[in-house]
């Protein structure tokens, strides 16, 4: 019984880290023409000009340490990997490569 309490405590403790030390909700670029939204392990972007949605992709990424990498399929059935400078700068901001991101609240 002990066993099965610090097993279930350990996993606990293992699904918490992942979810704090993750990107979670929606980030945007201070001219709001790219925004990101980050679930648990899926995320979305886009980019806007002039206001309106022009590209869109939907996935799943990975951090490790600096570098993002995200998953996705492209509009003609591709399966796509890019990868890119990651850091966290505080609860409500990001920078992807050069690009720093602010969470909406």
């Amino acid at each position: 019984m002990i066993k099965k309490i610090i097993a279930v405590a350990v996993v606990f403790v293992f699904a918490l880290c992942l979810v704090s030390c993750a990107p979670y909700g929606e980030y945007y670029s201070v001219d709001k023409t790219i925004k990101y939204e980050f679930g648990i392990s899926s995320v979305s972007m886009d980019r806007y000009v002039g206001g309106e949605k022009q590209e869109s992709i939907k996935g799943t990424y990975e951090i490790d340490d600096n570098q993002i990498t995200i998953f996705y399929e492209n509009e003609n059935g591709e399966d796509m990997v890019v990868s890119k400078y990651y850091e966290e700068i505080d609860d409500n901001s990001i920078k992807i490569d050069n690009i720093v991101y602010y969470k909406e609240p």
